[in-house]
Order: structure tokens, then C-alpha cells, then sequence
């Protein structure tokens, strides 16, 4: 017996044995009976780890239980808790995602409720253009609806201008432009505005735009120097081809520049509606009469109209002096469609020809005369016609203007609407190829926003600008041109329609995914909260089950305590 220990030892009658770990059993009655030890009691050890055990159990489930995660750090789970983070920052993104896009929404009704108000006032200035499109009013009733018009302008401008989602980014005033002055990029814009505007002189007067499908290239280039030609239209039956600028002409050195644009126009629209062949002075003629070119007679005529109708050939358009006897032969023809009941004088001819009538078999269905009956005429009156016109008043007499419809007076600067294009499809019936100008119209301003919520999701939105100006508003003149100013607001009207069309598709997409987002949320959370939130249903019954074998090994703790004291009775 050592002095450290007490050893108690109870001998087999028959032997004893060593046990595997070196300790000794005894065999009594073929029972085998452990050692008893007072320092170490095992029994109370084993009780106390299980004790341990279960406690450490109970105190996860309280902790689950009372912050409602499984996951509360990365001991608890640490791959679970990487994904719950990642799907966490995914859920934050995409809420934030989701506000941008309310944001964007938000900024789409801003814009579409100022179109509407924009709407209002190009109503009441179509409402005035039709009031000023009768020959009772004077020209002071004109001049004064006119100041209301400009207001009405200004009025469009600020609305355009001024909204925005609290901040300083416009939305409706279209992308910024700073054109180089004579550049070509400046000269299409203006080109394009005179072309719009002339197109609704056209539609107006006419009665004839084009067929919205034919389409014919810009193009500029230096072609006959400063001074010469300004603009071409080259075109075939019912097709134009191509409408060239020269730029050198685009330097402050000719005037009313608009004025030729729009008689270019009319060959354009004439060449597309009218297929059957037409004299030149029929060409010439009406595209001079569209805007007036009384200012060209007056020169040519050189106060004797006797000589310079002397020299009238219906073939011939090679000089001034032969445009300005096409002009005279025009203005008589729509004269005399006036006084034959046609009301729209050279309107009802046009039309008749667009519907497939030649020059000839027109003039005979709506005058009862032949072309070559008519052209005799010209030759034979149009030297006394010449001295009945009036050449000394500001009126140019363009159709539809003081002298040929007793209407507004339309002088040089207002013969054609003044204003810019920024637009890439300007016209009601024509389509551009811009392709061999190097140049293409930015007519839309573009919003960026962050849809998503990783770096690569974002979406953009554009709107047109709906300035005056953009809308082809600008260039309304009921004093001058009422009736053109009828199809100016007309076109302007599909403009806003079109921008407003624009706007309400953008803000379904936006919707669409404003809802896509919801949905991504919702089912991120969802997979998240398998992975990180509490089952309480589990954790409740595992507290339950711990409580039970806690009470228990704290009951058979107490009684392992107890196993030394039996040494206590062997040694009294």
C-alpha cells in the first residue's frame, strides 16, 4: 500500500488477474467488481463533462431562441454565415435598386404631367391658328393673337425647362447641344428645322405630304462655291433620291436660306405624290408661289413686265427671269382655281394630280382648258396680270398670305417658320438617311440608373426634348401663316403624343422591374432565413429535451459525489 493512496483490495478465493490498463480486478463468484478510489472520482468527472455538455446545449438554444438567428456567430455555423451575408448584401442592394427605380418612376410622372400642360398650350394655339385661318379678320386682330402665341411659347419653354426631380437635370430639355457655328452638324439642325416647318407650309397649301416610307439621303459637301447653288433635291418618279447641301453657302452669305430649303421641299414632296410628268414652270412655279417671291419679280421685271413675260417658255427654268415668269404663271393658276369654286385654289389641283392626273387632264376636269390652252394664256395675260399685283407692300405673295388669299401679311423673314431640329426623323413623310453625312441628330436625353444590385445592372431611359423648339413649335405664326401654322401644331401634337408614349412605356418597364425586384427580394430573404433564422418549433423541443437530461445529470452528479464516502465506512 503506497502513502498517497488508500487501496482497497478484495481478494478472489481462487486468483487475481491484471486488468488491460495495468490495474488489478478481482474475481469473486465470477463477478467483476470495479476498483473504488477517493481521489479520482471518474464518476463525478463523466457527470460533470455531460453536465458540461448539456448546459453548453441549453445555453445555444436560449441564444437562438431569444435573437431569433441560428446563426448568432461564426462558430455557430461559419459557411452558413458566409452565404446568409452574401444573400443580406444582395437583399440591401436590391432594396436600394428598387427606390432608384421609384425614383426613376417618379421622374417619368414629372415629365409626363408637364407634357401634359404642354399639351394644353399647343391646343390653344392650334385653337388659334384655326381662328386666324379666315381672310374676315385684319391684320391687327393677327398681330394681337400672335403676342398670345408668343406668350404661350415661353410658357412651353418654362415648363420644359423647369421640370425636374428636385435637382438640376432638367428632363425635358433634350440633350446639350453646342454646335460649332457653320459646322455641319449646326447646319443640319437648322436645315432640318426649315424642312419640318416647310413640310407643314406643304401639307397646309398643298394638301400633300409625303408618303412616310420613302427615303432619301442628307448629304453636304462644297459643291459650286459660295454664291451658286445652295441645295439640291435629286429625285426620280415617286422617289427622291437624295437632298444635298452646299456648305459654303452656309456663311451669313445668302439670305433667307429657308426659303429655298422650302422650295426644295416641294419638289421633294411633289416628286414623291406625283408621278405623271409636269412642265417646268409648273415645278418652278408652285415651289416659288409656296412661300411668295414677289421680291424676285420686282428685280427681274425691271418695271416693264411686257418685256420679261416677252420671253415665256413653259420648258425653260435656266435662269431668275424664267423662275420669275413660272411664279406669275402660278399665281394666275391659283387665281383662277379660286374663282372656279375650289376654294383651296392649288390645293384642289394637286390633289387631283397626286390621285393620278396629268397637268393637262387636271387643269380640264377642274377649268375646263387644256395645259397648252392655259400656257397661252400666260403668255398672252400675264404681262397686265404682273400690273395688278401688288409689289410694294411687305407681303411676298406666297400662298395662303395677303396677296393671293387676302390673309396675313408674310414677308421675307417670316415666309417659312423659324426654328432648329434636333430631331433624327423630323418629317411626317419622308424618312433620313444620315448614314453619308457623318452626322446623326441626338434627340434624346439619357438617364442612367442602377436597377440592380451589382455593378453591371443598370438600366437607362431617354426622353425627347420637349421644349418649343424641339416640338417644332417655334415656328407658329398665325399673323403670317395661319393655315400652316394649323399643321405645325398638328405635327407638334403627334410630337408630344410620341414623347408621351415614350414616357409611359419606359415607366411599365420600370414597373416591370420594380416588381422583379420585390419578387428577388422576397425569395432571397426566404433562403436566407433557412440558412440563419431559428426553427423554433426545433429549437423550443432540443431546450426542452436539454432541461430533461440537465435535471438528470445534475440528480446523478450529486450521487457520484457521494461514491467516496463509502471509503469513509471501510475505514471506521
Amino acid at each position: 500500500m503506497s502513502i498517497d493512496s488508500v487501496k482497497i483490495h478484495f481478494f478472489s478465493a481462487q486468483r487475481s488477474t491484471p486488468s488491460p490498463n495495468g490495474l488489478h480486478r478481482a474475481h469473486y463468484n465470477g463477478a467483476n467488481l470495479s476498483m473504488l478510489f477517493v481521489n479520482t472520482n471518474v464518476s463525478a468527472l463523466k457527470g460533470m463533462n455531460f453536465m458540461s455538455r448539456v448546459t453548453e446545449r441549453m445555453n445555444l438554444s436560449f441564444e437562438q431562441l431569444s435573437s431569433g438567428s441560428r446563426i448568432n456567430s461564426a462558430k455557430d455555423d461559419a459557411a452558413g454565415l458566409q452565404i446568409a451575408n452574401r444573400l443580406e448584401t444582395q437583399i440591401i442592394g436590391t432594396n436600394q435598386a428598387t427606390r432608384n427605380i421609384q425614383d426613376g418612376i417618379s421622374a417619368l410622372q414629372i415629365a409626363d404631367g408637364a407634357m401634359d400642360e404642354i399639351t394644353n398650350i399647343t391646343q390653344r394655339m392650334r385653337q388659334l391658328a384655326v381662328q386666324m385661318s379666315s381672310n374676315t379678320l385684319s391684320q391687327e386682330d393677327r398681330d394681337g393673337a400672335q403676342l398670345e402665341i408668343e406668350e404661350l411659347i415661353n410658357a412651353a419653354n418654362g415648363i420644359a425647362e423647369s421640370a425636374n426631380l428636385g435637382g438640376d437635370t432638367p428632363l425635358l430639355e433634350g440633350p446639350d447641344v453646342n454646335f460649332t457655328a457653320n459646322s455641319d452638324a449646326d447646319i443640319f439642325a437648322r436645315v432640318t428645322g426649315m424642312m419640318e416647318q416647310a413640310e407643314a407650309n406643304i401639307k397646309a397649301h398643298y394638301g400633300l405630304v409625303g408618303d412616310g416610307e420613302d427615303t432619301f439621303q442628307m448629304l453636304i459637301s462644297n459643291h459650286d462655291g459660295a454664291g451658286n447653288v445652295v441645295a439640291f433635291v435629286t429625285s426620280a418618279a415617286g422617289d427622291v433620291i437624295s437632298m444635298t447641301l452646299d456648305r459654303d453657302d452656309f456663311n451669313g452669305s445668302i439670305s433667307n436660306i429657308d426659303r429655298i430649303i422650302e422650295h426644295e421641299m416641294v419638289h421633294a414632296v411633289m416628286g414623291n405624290q406625283i408621278t405623271a410628268a409636269m412642265p417646268k414652270w409648273f415645278t418652278e412655279g408652285t415651289a416659288e408661289l409656296i412661300h411668295g417671291a414677289d421680291d424676285r419679280l420686282v428685280v427681274d421685271v425691271a418695271g416693264d413686265p411686257a418685256a420679261l413675260m416677252a420671253g415665256w417658255n413653259p420648258s425653260s427654268a435656266a435662269n431668275s427671269a424664267d423662275y420669275s415668269r413660272a411664279y406669275v404663271a402660278a399665281r394666275m393658276l391659283h387665281d383662277d382655281l379660286k374663282s372656279a369654286g375650289h376654294s383651296g385654289g392649288m390645293s384642289a389641283l394637286m390633289q387631283t394630280m397626286a390621285d393620278g392626273d396629268t397637268l393637262d387632264s387636271g387643269l380640264q376636269k377642274l377649268l375646263g382648258i387644256s395645259q397648252a390652252d392655259f400656257e397661252t394664256r400666260v403668255a398672252n395675260e400675264g404681262a397686265s396680270y404682273i400690273e395688278s399685283m401688288d409689289l410694294t407692300n411687305d407681303d411676298l405673295g406666297g400662298i395662303g398670305a395677303l396677296d393671293s388669299d387676302a390673309m396675313g401679311t408674310r414677308n421675307a423673314e417670316d415666309a417659312v417658320g423659324d426654328a432648329f431640329s434636333y430631331a433624327e426623323q423630323p418629317l411626317e413623310g419622308f424618312k433620313l438617311d444620315w448614314s453619308a453625312a457623318g452626322f446623326k441628330p441626338d434627340e434624346k436625353k439619357t438617364f442612367q440608373l442602377q436597377t440592380g444590385s451589382n455593378a453591371g445592372e443598370q438600366s437607362s431611359f431617354s426622353i425627347r426634348g420637349g421644349t418649343a423648339e424641339r416640338l417644332g413649335l417655334a415656328g407658329v405664326n398665325v399673323s403670317a401663316n395661319a393655315r400652316g401654322s394649323i399643321a405645325i401644331t398638328d405635327k407638334a401634337l403627334k410630337n408630344i403624343h410620341e414623347i408621351r408614349r415614350e414616357i409611359a412605356g419606359t415607366m411599365a418597364e420600370l414597373e416591370s422591374m420594380q416588381r422583379n425586384n420585390t419578387a428577388m427580394v422576397i425569395n432571397t430573404s426566404d433562403a436566407k432565413s433557412r440558412i440563419k433564422d431559428t426553427d423554433f418549433a426545433a429549437a423550443t423541443s432540443e431546450l426542452t429535451r436539454n432541461q430533461i437530461i440537465q435535471q438528470a445529470s445534475s440528480t446523478i452528479l450529486a450521487q457520484a459525489n457521494q461514491t467516496p464516502n463509502i471509503a469513509l465506512s471501510l475505514l471506521s
